[in-house]
């Protein structure tokens, strides 16, 4: 199982992010511990269970920084 892409892959944590605006992305992107926040907030939100799951938080605020990242450059193509 490579944890980072089955959390990309899974639409209810992509969807969440997309919402996200450009400056919080550009947090979650550049700070760890803002992306680590984020993804417990979001495990509380879909997935209770596995809030306590460090492993699993650890690696959706790891995929959380990869989808920003390629979020914002998507969006800075999309805008020029």
């Amino acid at each position: 199982m490579n944890m980072p892409e089955d959390i990309l892959s899974d639409k209810r944590y992509t969807k969440q992010i997309e919402k996200i605006s450009d400056k919080s992305l550009q947090l979650i992107a550049e700070d760890p511990i803002r992306a680590l926040k984020e993804a417990h907030k979001g495990v509380k939100k879909v997935e209770p269970e596995r809030v306590n799951d460090l492993e699993y938080l650890q690696a959706l605020a790891d995929a959380m920084q990869s989808f920003a990242k390629a979020l914002l450059g998507k969006r800075a193509k999309k805008d020029s």
